[in-house]
Formats: structure tokens, C-alpha cells, sequence
């Protein structure tokens, strides 16, 4: 339950950048509609880049303090987190 929960997430975020992307550029550069090349690259990177430090970061804390725990605390997190927006 908790593997897929955080699959959930993580394909989530990875997908909704995307959506996000366009969203961001209709309301921050209304004249274009649309972000640049590089600023749609870097969001999208900056996505991928976050997932697998999270993963590192996550595993290596879950083998440590173990993953019940990992997992309730991350759970939390991004539940908080989700709500918020």
C-alpha cells in the first residue's frame, strides 16, 4: 500500500509539471502565453532532479531509521503539502 501510494505521488508531480507549466506561463507572461524554452526546460529538470535527490534522500533515511517510520513521516509531508496547494 505504502510502495503505491508513493508511486502515486512521485508519477503525480512528474506528470502535473507539465499541466503546471502552462498554467504558469498564461499568468506570468500573458503577452506570450507561454514560457520560454529554457524556462520550460529548467521547471522540467528541476522536477526530475527533485524526485531522484527525494528518492536518495528517503531510501537512505528509511534504511537508517527504518522505512515504517520513512514512510509515515514522507507520508505525511507530501499529504501536508498537497493539501496546501
Amino acid at each position: 500500500m505504502v510502495a503505491g501510494a508513493g508511486f502515486y505521488t512521485d508519477a503525480y508531480d512528474i506528470f502535473a509539471v507539465n499541466f503546471a507549466n502552462v498554467m504558469v506561463g498564461y499568468v506570468y507572461f500573458p503577452e506570450t502565453g507561454k514560457l520560454s524554452t529554457s524556462q520550460d526546460t529548467a521547471l522540467k529538470v528541476g522536477t526530475s532532479a527533485g524526485t531522484v535527490i527525494g528518492q536518495l534522500v528517503f531510501g537512505f533515511l528509511a534504511d537508517f531509521l527504518g522505512r515504517k517510520k520513512v514512510s509515515s513521516v514522507q507520508f505525511w509531508f507530501v499529504s501536508r503539502l498537497d493539501i496546501r496547494n
